[in-house]
């Protein structure tokens, strides 16, 4: 967390971080199946199927078409597969608060001893994520030793809120 103060004003940020870690993301495997994601409809692979690479046995170039859904089952369907292993490294801009604290001649004025008011916002931004339509800080949905699992979690709540802070 680091502060700045100019005058009466304050202003303090928390940077939070994490460097490494896998998940497999069971969000990102079901999005796929089910055609939710915006990777299963780029280049009209819904419509058109997709060319799979590679050659033949007789080395000539594949030209077979498969449909999205024949595709996508088959890169991950209902099983753990390193088609939805993301890598849980991230940047968040976790809190901002800025204040600012009232003068001692104000506060005696209203007959107080302190006076602070404070505009806090948390979960304000997730700076870079190598994990796509999931949020790898809120991977906290498994029970017991089960770890590395993302399945559904709900992203976290953005909350902005004032405070005012009198002391008497």
């Amino acid at each position: 967390m680091n502060t700045f103060s100019f005058k009466s004003l304050y202003l303090s940020a928390l940077l939070d971080f994490k460097k490494g870690g896998d998940f497999f993301s069971y969000t990102n495997l079901y999005g796929n199946k089910s055609g939710m994601l915006i990777g299963t409809v780029q280049d009209g692979i819904r419509e058109d199927g997709i060319i799979i690479d590679g050659n033949r046995e007789d080395g000539t170039p594949n030209e077979v078409s498969i449909t999205a859904q024949t595709h996508f089952n088959a890169n991950g369907g209902n099983r753990i597969s390193v088609a939805n292993l993301y890598d849980g490294s991230y940047i968040y801009l976790r809190e901002v608060r800025l204040g600012w604290k009232g003068s001692g001649n104000l506060a005696a004025k209203l007959g107080l001893e302190a006076l602070r008011l404070t505009l806090t916002g948390r979960n304000l931004w997730l700076i870079h994520s190598n994990a796509p339509n999931v949020d790898p800080a809120n991977i906290t949905n498994s029970i017991g030793n089960q770890l590395g699992f993302e399945g559904g979690a709900l992203p976290p709540v953005r909350t902005i809120g004032i405070n005012l802070n009198v002391t008497l």
